[in-house]
């Protein structure tokens, strides 16, 4: 889709809500996506090694 065309984006997003199983298949697709994805928690974790590396003793 191209950038600054909000027609072309209101299109896509009202044929995505009129179609249920291309919703379906994109929650899905989301999930296994990010089920890779660190945890918030070792976000932080690896946030405050990085301070702790970087910090002057």
């Amino acid at each position: 889709m191209p950038y600054g065309e909000p027609e072309a984006l209101a299109g896509a997003v009202i044929r995505l809500l009129g179609d249920p199983v291309r919703r379906a298949e994109l929650a899905a697709a989301g999930r296994a996506r990010t089920a890779g994805w660190p945890t918030e928690d070792d976000t932080v974790a690896h946030v405050l090694s990085v301070y702790d590396e970087l910090a002057p003793e």
